[in-house]
């Protein structure tokens, strides 16, 4: 991890409002998440953030900002951060509210779905300055969390799924909720923009030259199994099998036993092999830390999280693409096999030369009369006899 790494942590916390239209989140506690990283307190440094202060919506730095940072802190007793975000009204946003832009809807919107509940988490993207690895005796290193000590908080976005599951806007208003501002079915459309990173979980592995075909093993399998199987699902879709991406492990009567050639098929086709998988942009780092720790699994190199091209990924996947892995090592049963073919064709071929000298020694000369026909057939006539013409010869 490089110290200049943008990294993203999302928290969830009940809003508090603390003034019109102004709710209080606490961005970062210090708390395990999901992935086992813990970031310290009193390690957060705001100057970077005082300079451009807004509140985004899931980390796309390219659409209008959805509120603006007023105030921000560190509460040291409770081991908190926290920031007091505004969300300006669509007057305030608008020239004429009664043809209010699409981004003043969506930020009159965002406020009120954090006011009723129907957002309850918040994200911080930041650069770490310091950190370590948290030690555990109980679980190899590859899974040890992140400790960051000191970080720069970069920005703060709306998100639905929490990282961390203590990180929910403070409490919510008491004032009842007009429900003219919000429609549900509009809102659950708009908040699963981001969709579903299938998390890791540790199966019995197959052994390493299992054979996989993944048709078969979506066919074979619910979409609860899926869940189970795949790296990511389109979270609008999850009972529908072709929501489902990037299977890797067995079917349920198979103990979900991962695969390598899944998890290296799922993993070329994460970095763009053969086109590539049909995700969201924001989804692939996710998926790729999840089947990076299958990797880690079978002790093989994780390939860099990046974007290659076609001619690298042949090299790096080679039986993705049906090409044959340079210097590859045959089992020893294939090589017996091999040697009793060599055998069989070399005794084949000491048949064939010995028919070949009898049948010389027959035409030069022998107890049967030497026809002018046949003394015209050579050596390279007698290698184009077929079985039967050789056969009637030798009667």
């Amino acid at each position: 991890m490089s110290n200049k790494e943008l990294l993203k942590k999302e928290v969830v916390a009940k809003g508090t409002p603390v003034g019109d239209r102004t709710i209080r989140f606490i961005i970062s506690d210090e708390t395990v998440d999901r992935v086992g990283d813990v970031i310290m307190a009193d390690g957060w440094d705001f100057t970077d953030y005082a300079k451009n202060a807004v509140f985004l919506g899931f980390h796309d730095y390219s659409s209008f900002p959805l509120g603006v940072g007023k105030a921000w802190g560190i509460d040291s007793p409770k081991k908190q951060a926290w920031l007091d975000v505004y969300f300006p009204t669509i007057e305030e946003m608008s020239t004429n509210p009664e043809m209010a832009a699409e981004a003043a809807k969506n930020v009159d919107f965002t406020y009120n779905a954090y006011k009723i509940g129907l957002l309850n988490a918040v994200s911080v993207g930041f650069t770490p300055t310091e950190y370590t690895k948290m030690e555990n005796p109980d679980q190899p290193e590859w899974m040890w969390g992140n400790k960051f000590i000191k970080q720069s908080l970069l920005e703060v976005s709306a998100v639905p799924v929490p990282c961390n599951p203590n990180a929910l806007a403070a409490a919510r208003t008491a004032k009842a909720f007009d429900p003219k501002f919000l429609d549900l079915l509009e809102a659950r459309k708009m908040l699963n923009t981001e969709k579903g990173v299938l998390p890791y979980k540790k199966y019995p592995l197959a052994d390493e030259g299992t054979s996989w075909d993944a048709g078969q093993v979506v066919k074979d399998s619910s979409t609860d199994d899926l869940k189970k199987i795949c790296a990511w699902v389109d979270s609008d879709a999850e009972d529908v099998k072709t929501s489902y991406k990037l299977p890797h492990h067995l079917t349920a009567d198979d103990g979900y036993k991962t695969v390598w050639r899944g998890v290296s098929a799922a993993m070329a086709a994460l970095l763009g092999a053969r086109g590539g998988a049909a995700i969201p942009e924001a989804d692939r780092e996710g998926v790729y830390n999840h089947l990076a720790k299958h990797y880690k699994e079978f002790d093989k190199d994780v390939p860099e999280f990046k974007k290659y091209e076609e001619v690298e990924l042949k090299a790096i996947f080679p039986e993705f693409f049906g090409v044959p892995k340079a210097g590859a090592r045959l089992s020893q049963a294939s090589k017996d096999s091999l040697a009793a073919i060599h055998k069989s064709l070399t005794d084949v071929h000491k048949s064939m030369s010995d028919v070949m000298d009898s049948l010389k020694d027959f035409m030069a000369g022998g107890d049967t009369e030497v026809t002018d026909e046949d003394e015209n057939i050579d050596k390279k006539d007698l290698a184009k006899l077929t079985i039967s013409q050789v056969a009637e010869l030798l009667r």
